[in-house]
């Protein structure tokens, strides 16, 4: 009997997710730090771009630069200066945070096969080469957060990689095992699970772009599990997002509202 329950959850769980290649994605977010002893401190220029394993130059996410472009020497190697379809800008008065995402696409606006990329950083506040850090990451498989250390006048670093098998586009809720209250929400949220047997279980809160925006990974029992998620709503801003709910023997979605 189980048996059938669970091929039938699969079944259900197909019909509820839809899935989509092109919603695959990697959202970057860090902040700089003044270079010591640096000429032109705080004003900086700043370069983000993509390449793959063997070093060869794929996409540039990001420049704020001008005149000195020329100064971000490794950018200028790797790129020739290539800034298409890329985040331009002048040189930065103040050192803050900046949240990137590369939709896994080339300059050429194709698809790249998953794989190992490295994230390329490079920042100059002098006439000289400046701090310049690479952050190896991979495509492909299940969606993953991650939080390099801080090096080279790089910090605060986090990597949120979005799926293909993850990615939403729309989703249903299937009450008699997953119920989520109330929703509406107004910064209180609560998660009814029914599983079919003990479980490591994944639950996710998704934005309309299919950027993760936050994540729970619990060990839960057979039977009825409940789970406060107020914490993670009270920091989410009013709008509509995407609750999933990922066990060992279904994945099921929900539309979230938050007033």
């Amino acid at each position: 009997m189980k048996k059938i329950l669970m091929r039938g959850l699969f079944i259900l769980a197909v019909a509820l997710v839809s899935m989509s290649a092109m919603a695959q994605s990697l959202q970057v977010t860090f902040a700089t730090t003044a270079i010591s002893g640096a000429k032109y401190s705080p004003y900086h220029i700043l370069a983000v771009w993509v390449k793959d394993s063997t070093g060869k130059y794929v996409r540039t996410l990001m420049v704020s630069a001008q005149k000195r472009k020329h100064e971000l020497y490794t950018w200028n190697s790797n790129s020739a200066g290539n800034i298409t379809d890329a985040i331009t800008g002048s040189t930065i008065a103040a050192h803050t945070t900046h949240t990137l995402t590369w939709d896994l696409k080339d300059y050429n606006k194709s698809l790249v096969e998953n794989g190992t990329y490295k994230l390329c950083l490079e920042m100059a506040s002098d006439n000289k080469q400046g701090p310049y850090r690479e952050i190896e990451f991979t495509t492909g498989g299940n969606s993953y957060s991650s939080n390099p250390s801080d090096l080279n006048n790089f910090v605060n670093i986090t990597l949120n990689y979005t799926s293909a098998t993850t990615a939403i586009n729309t989703v249903d809720l299937t009450s008699s095992y997953v119920k989520i209250y109330p929703n509406p929400s107004v910064g209180n949220l609560n998660v009814n699970l029914f599983l079919l047997q003990d479980s490591k279980t994944v639950i996710s809160i998704f934005g309309m772009q299919n950027q993760l925006l936050a994540t729970k990974n619990i060990d839960l029992k057979e039977g009825e599990n409940h789970i406060d998620l107020s914490s993670d709503a009270a920091l989410l801003p009013k709008g509509i997002y995407l609750l999933l709910v990922k066990t060992n023997h279904y994945t099921i979605g929900q539309k979230l509202v938050i007033e």
